[in-house]
């Protein structure tokens, strides 16, 4: 029951003994940090939501007034860099995900349990793949025959530029990702209209989307947690947002208009995360808001600011009802 459940079971298991028991009364003490934490966050949820839905609106108005114009110039079309770099990015995390894979499988003991440093080299191989958006330069360095860019260009042209000062752009990417929360919320509400229905018409229980860095947390020591945290805010922000707002977005935007560019791009972002038909559309969402907010800046650094804060509040929510609730792997 206890590795079912955890602290639910546990106190369930102490609800005979009386209050002033020590072991009660440490139970319930944790279950009030858990409610405190939780409420608080939810506090903090409905405050993002409503400055969320105003700023949603404002910029609506501004976009139909006129008064908000892309500052991302539209692209000429030719050329297929950008998506050299998005099909060696896949392949790349699909050699890295089978590697990792391979090691957790190898380094495994008798009675199953896999090495504990296993899953901090599977988590550090995935660094390697930042190297992979600045292939137009390498392919320029030694290709000079062929289509390449040299490094003031591929800045341009990517978007890691300071645009209209570095601090002004991170400010944009805050208020872009809080216009862009009732969108996300409209993909969760989506997602769980959808699951409501399958479950019906299939009359089974809907699987939620498994999540590796949940059960990765469950029980890991700080290092770990640390080296999680660091991909989610980190290499997250900066190796997608290069790979799919800098490259993939900026060759559709070359050919198609900007909301057709930005769905197919999210689109094409909420299928790499693995979460399935279902539980795609949250994902979708975010990869559409941050398309938008680099189609009105031109510059990466307000995409990478919500991509970053988006992960930040994400992993803070996990961390702190892990620890709080020792929801531990058994």
């Amino acid at each position: 029951l206890v590795a079912r459940h955890g602290f639910a079971a546990r106190v369930a298991l102490t609800h005979p003994l009386p209050a002033s028991d020590p072991a009660r009364r440490e139970l319930r003490s944790g279950g009030l940090g858990a409610t405190v934490a939780l409420g608080l966050f939810a506090l903090l949820l409905a405050g993002v939501l409503l400055s969320g839905t105003v700023l949603f609106f404002v910029a609506v108005v501004l976009v139909a007034t006129g008064r908000i114009r892309p500052r991302m110039p539209r692209p000429a079309p030719g050329g297929s860099v950008y998506l050299e770099s998005f099909a060696l990015f896949t392949g790349g995390f699909l050699f890295v995900q089978i590697l990792a894979g391979l090691l957790d499988a190898l380094t495994r003991t008798p009675d199953g349990e896999s090495a504990p440093w296993a899953p901090a080299v599977g988590l550090g191989l995935q660094w390697s793949l930042l190297l992979i958006p600045f292939w137009p330069l390498v392919r320029h360095r030694f290709s000079p025959r062929l289509e390449g860019m040299h490094a003031q260009r591929f800045a341009g042209t990517v978007g890691l530029h300071r645009g209209r000062g570095f601090w002004r752009e991170v400010g944009a990417g805050v208020l872009g990702y809080l216009a862009g929360v009732p969108v996300f919320v409209a993909g969760i509400a989506l997602t769980l209209v959808l699951v409501t229905v399958w479950t019906s018409l299939t009359g089974g229980d809907s699987q939620t989307p498994a999540n590796p860095l949940f059960d990765l947390i469950a029980g890991a020591d700080p290092l770990m947690i640390a080296l999680i945290v660091l991909l989610a805010t980190v290499w997250a922000p900066l190796c997608e947002e290069l790979i799919f707002r800098g490259g993939l977005y900026r060759h559709l935007r070359s050919r198609l208009p900007i909301p057709i560019a930005a769905v197919v791009s999210a689109a094409v972002f909420a299928f790499m995360h693995g979460y399935g038909p279902l539980f795609a559309f949250p994902v979708m969402a975010l990869g559409f808001n941050f398309a938008l907010i680099r189609e009105w800046r031109g510059s990466l650094i307000g995409c990478i600011t919500a991509h970053a804060l988006h992960n930040g509040t994400i992993m803070l929510l996990l961390i702190t009802m892990v620890t709080t609730l020792d929801l531990t792997s058994p």
